[in-house]
């Protein structure tokens, strides 16, 4: 434990077959000690499983993931493995890529004692910050891996908040070539390819509108990743099916998700999204589908994003909002000021993650602290998913404010 460096961390799923060429590739890259890899595997996997038995390495650790299966659960895997690691450096890697660069463990040590402590190596198509390498220390310095509910946001949190500028580390990382016929059955459900396959827009098109939100949000969960309980969304969506809404305005897009549902539900309602942006995120595969009307890369605390929105809704008002963005205290309270006053009498505002749990408190999560203030002075409900504890944590929950 005490000559690992790094540990790298590769959650898998069932749909995709590239481990045993990712796994080889590292093990080919470094033959030193100085690193581990921590593999996450579903439960019943047994495919994954016996690609690290017929590898047998002891640097390859296995942790069998028991919670919801899934491409949409891959953070919730994710965090996990961190929480385990024993490396100074905690590394993010896909079962989609393999090492070019050799003996980068030496690499790495030098960044380590130059202080780097956030660093991304150099991803061969796409964006380096896709795979981040963090150090331990900045990790305890700054609170545990495993505190955001996804990597992305995390790693935006981490280049917005902590004043540690990105180091490029000179490790070449390269995405594995998918297999055609995997990709045409759908099999891959996290890649880019799999938007273009008949059974996402087969499924969303074909009688959509009499569908239930429950259905609707069971096809959404199984093809996009979303941090989202069934029963608070559907709850959520329901109250809004009683507006027949025109327009909805949405804070914190990601991959989509809760956009897509709404758009489902309610295929002739304008949904305008406004989301930071995020390296990892390509809007033109992940949101093209969702078919809003998007302020992509546009921050809404400021005023420019403001003003696009009105540009946008030509005096009108919007039926509800959705404020699922910046979790921190003072830009929830800022959304609300901003964006709050553009929703019509009667028309609702909602806020996601306003349970006051221990899991909040320890991710930094602030929504509660303002949803405790907004409940004093407004028509409210609560809709609580109490089952959070086989979803892996105790989080969500969200707030109704009746306009």
């Amino acid at each position: 434990m005490k000559n690992i460096i790094c540990s790298i961390i590769i959650p898998v799923g069932f749909e995709y077959d590239g481990l045993d060429k990712c796994l080889k590739s590292i093990l080919k890259s470094d033959d030193s000690n100085n690193y581990e890899v921590l593999v996450g595997i579903d439960e019943g996997d047994i495919k994954n499983e016996k690609i690290i038995d017929e590898i047998n390495s002891s640097k390859i650790r296995r942790v069998i993931w028991r919670g919801e299966q899934g491409y949409a659960y891959m953070h919730e895997k994710s965090n996990e493995l961190a929480l385990k690691a024993w490396g100074d450096v905690i590394w993010w890697l896909s079962d989609e890529c393999r090492i070019i660069t050799k003996n980068w463990t030496e690499i790495l040590k030098k960044e380590l004692k130059n202080n780097a402590m956030v660093m991304h190596p150099i991803t061969i198509p796409q964006d380096g910050s896709k795979h981040p390498m963090v150090s331990r220390d900045w990790v305890e310095a700054t609170g545990k891996f495993a505190g955001f509910p996804s990597i992305d946001s995390w790693i935006n949190t981490v280049r917005e908040r902590s004043g540690v500028k990105w180091k490029q580390i000179e490790i070449t990382v390269q995405e594995i070539e998918r297999d055609p016929e995997q990709t045409r059955k759908g099999k891959m459900r996290g890649s880019n390819e799999f938007w273009e396959t008949e059974e996402v827009e087969n499924r969303m098109t074909e009688d959509a509108e009499k569908l239930k939100p429950r259905a609707i949000f069971e096809i959404v969960h199984s093809t996009k990743p979303m941090a989202q309980f069934v029963y608070e969304l559907v709850r959520f969506i329901e109250l809004l099916q009683g507006l027949k809404p025109k327009v909805i305005i949405t804070i914190g897009v990601a991959w989509g998700g809760v956009e897509y549902c709404l758009k489902g539900v309610f295929p002739g309602t304008e949904v305008i999204g406004i989301d930071i942006g995020n390296p990892a995120i390509d809007p033109n595969y992940h949101l093209r589908d969702v078919n809003i009307k998007e302020l992509y890369r546009c921050d809404s605390t400021k005023k420019s994003t403001l003003t696009k929105l009105k540009k946008i809704l030509r005096g009108r008002k919007a039926d509800a909002l959705f404020i699922d963005g910046d979790h921190h205290y003072d830009y929830v309270k800022s959304d609300w000021k901003m964006y709050s006053p553009l929703v019509r009498k009667g028309g609702i505002v909602a806020f996601h993650d306003i349970k006051d749990t221990q899991a909040h408190k320890d991710n930094n999560v602030e929504v509660p602290k303002f949803w405790k203030e907004l409940k004093k002075h407004h028509n409210t409900e609560e809709l609580c998913e109490f089952e959070a504890d086989r979803y892996g944590g105790d989080w969500g929950g969200i707030g109704v404010i009746y306009k």
